[in-house]
């Protein structure tokens, strides 16, 4: 469902862009069968990876990214996309083969080292085998549970040093009187 549709339609952004109209969430998730099993990122969800993870967790063995960078123009902004998708390598150690109408497309291993790629703007095609990856990252297996589990335990940790700081505080002396 389109967020503030109301005001969208009020501005007249719908009749200018139909087709945003009435996106919905998917309710399961989907990964394509065939040789081997992989999952699929469109555009800007290779950088959520929660949303890659489940992927992993039903069996992806390689990650495809497909994309149109058009939008970014030449600015550094196609690079960081790239590399996002990257870190999904390193994150579930599985390789990545990205399509990019006009971004950066490339194949990367399973450790986030890039392989080969087609930089932005230029077009072609490229072929590249892949050492497909089956076993779970402890990030694969636990999702953020590790990191908030270390964020909750240095938060406990600053709030006992400022406890401690404030029990250790002294009340200020009074000035001696001279004689």
């Amino acid at each position: 469902v389109l967020p503030l549709r109301g005001l969208a339609r009020r501005l007249g952004l719908i009749r200018v862009a139909r087709s945003i109209d009435d996106f919905s969430p998917g309710t399961e998730v989907g990964i394509f069968n065939g040789a081997f099993p992989f999952g699929t990122s469109i555009c800007f969800e290779a950088v959520f990876p929660q949303l890659v993870r489940e992927q992993v967790r039903h069996g992806a063995q390689l990650l495809v990214g497909l994309t149109n960078d058009a939008w970014y123009g030449s600015a550094g902004a196609a690079e960081q996309h790239f590399r996002q998708a990257m870190l999904r390598c390193v994150e579930f150690h599985r390789p990545l083969a990205r399509a990019a109408l006009t971004g950066i497309s490339g194949f990367v291993d399973s450790h986030g080292r890039v392989l080969q790629t087609l930089p932005l703007g230029q077009r072609g095609w490229m072929v590249r085998d892949l050492s497909l990856e089956k076993g779970l990252t402890p990030y694969a297996r636990t999702g953020d549970v590790i990191p908030i589990a270390f964020g909750l335990v240095a938060c406990a940790m600053l709030i006992w040093k400022v406890i401690a700081r404030i029990r250790g505080r002294k009340a200020p002396t009074p000035p001696r009187a001279s004689h």
